[in-house]
Order: C-alpha cells, then sequence, then structure tokens
C-alpha cells in the first residue's frame, strides 16, 4: 500500500465514523427533543445543525476551506443570485 492509499483509506476511516456519530447523534437528537426543554418550556436546540453540525465536521475532514463552502452556500440561494444579477443589470443600465 502506499501513503497516498493509505492517506485515502484513513480518510475513508474518518468520513465512516462520522456517518456513525451522525447516527448516534440523530438518535440523542430525538431524545433531547423529547425531554431537553429549558425552564421557559423551550426547547434547548431548536435544530438538529444546532445539536450536530455534520457538515463543518465534513468540510474538516474533507479538508475544504469554510470560507468556500460559505460562498457555495451563497451561490445555492437562487434569490440571492438574482437580487445580484438584477442590481448589477441595473447599474449597467443606469
Amino acid at each position: 500500500m502506499t501513503i497516498a492509499e493509505y492517506k485515502l483509506r484513513m480518510k475513508a476511516a474518518r468520513l465512516k465514523k462520522l456517518d456513525e456519530d451522525n447516527f448516534i447523534h440523530r438518535q440523542a437528537w430525538l431524545v433531547a427533543q423529547a425531554q431537553g426543554y429549558d425552564k421557559k418550556g423551550k426547547p434547548i436546540f431548536k435544530t438538529f445543525k444546532e445539536f450536530f453540525d455534520f457538515q463543518k465536521n465534513e468540510n474538516i475532514i474533507l479538508g475544504i476551506d469554510e470560507e468556500e463552502n460559505l460562498k457555495q452556500e451563497i451561490l445555492k440561494d437562487e434569490n440571492f443570485v438574482n437580487m445580484l444579477i438584477q442590481s448589477n443589470t441595473t447599474e449597467e443600465g443606469g
């Protein structure tokens, strides 16, 4: 096995572990949703992502930069992209 193959296998092992962690956290999330309320009766965690950020952990394992990930998320937002396009065409025609 080459060093490159070893690194790839280690990355795959970390991703498999992340999937297992995700499963465990999802189970805990269901329990937390059933039992986890503050003194005012509101859930402690409002979203699963607040409880366990799978994407963030996956990005760390894959070596993806958070800033690059944010750019990709912004580009996925069609409303935002449409506003940018509209803004740029208005400025050019203005």
